[in-house]
């Protein structure tokens, strides 16, 4: 739980002290400046008298680490048992345990026991070595990258962006699939009207065109019948014409 310490606010130094601590004030603890953030260390405060000496920063794979086990009432050495995960991993009659050439697998939970009191546990954490060479990935759960507040509305305009898009796709394909089922209806019963009566005119032509073809069918009908009957009329008058061509 992230914790605004109000005692340190006004510090006009990089550090901060606490007096008289208390098991209260057990925690991860880091400052922050603007948007830059540092790595969390882990203190822990305990009543007991058997505590448990481990770095607080991340240690590099590779290196060596000392944990020690220390007895509030003995300055003396003492016999130790430690525990990583909650297993037993090794012993020391000096109160400390090496371990050398830190990995991964070393990362976790240690805490020490010396007869029946047992220290608060404490987080070792390791980081590895990048594969690119050189550099290192910090591997710390506590650890989080704060990003700028700008970054932040970029990632939510392009979410909304992309969300936006996708609507729009999905009403578009739904539009399509809509007028592709009307047509198909429309053909279905086009073609249930046909099979059933096949002698109906299910030619789109207007009606207007129709008409006007009738009446000039009737026309020319009327036209040949009219010229039919007046055969004998059509060639009295042509004679007179032959006539006078041939007195002239």
């Amino acid at each position: 739980m992230k914790k605004f310490i109000q005692r340190c606010s006004n510090s006009p130094t990089l550090t901060c002290s606490i007096q008289n601590s208390f098991v209260s004030d057990s925690g991860q603890y880091w400052c922050e400046n603007a948007e830059q953030r540092s790595n969390a260390v882990s203190i822990n405060v305990t009543a007991g008298s058997v505590i448990l000496e481990s770095p607080v920063h991340p240690i590099m794979e590779g290196e060596a680490v000392t944990l020690g086990c220390r007895h509030k009432t003995t300055s003396s050495n003492f016999t130790a048992d430690f525990y990583k995960d909650g297993r037993l991993t090794g012993s020391s009659s000096t109160g400390n345990l090496t371990i050398r050439r830190l990995s991964k697998s070393d990362e976790g939970l240690y805490k020490c026991m010396s007869g029946h009191e047992v220290s608060p546990e404490s987080w070792l954490a390791v980081r590895s070595k990048s594969n690119t060479g050189g550099g290192v990935t910090p591997e710390n759960p506590v650890n989080e990258v704060v990003f700028p507040a700008a970054n932040k509305q970029m990632t939510f305009l392009l979410h909304i962006y992309v969300l936006l898009w996708v609507s729009i796709a999905v009403v578009l394909t739904l539009q399509l699939l809509v007028l592709g089922l009307l047509y198909w209806k429309r053909q279905l019963v086009l073609l249930e009207i046909q099979m059933t009566d096949p002698s109906k005119d299910l030619d789109p032509v207007p009606n207007k065109v129709k008409k006007n073809k009738d009446a000039a069918d009737s026309l020319s009908l009327d036209f040949e019948t009219n010229h039919s009957k007046n055969p004998e009329k059509d060639e009295d008058e042509f004679l007179p014409q032959t006539f006078q061509s041939t007195h002239w």
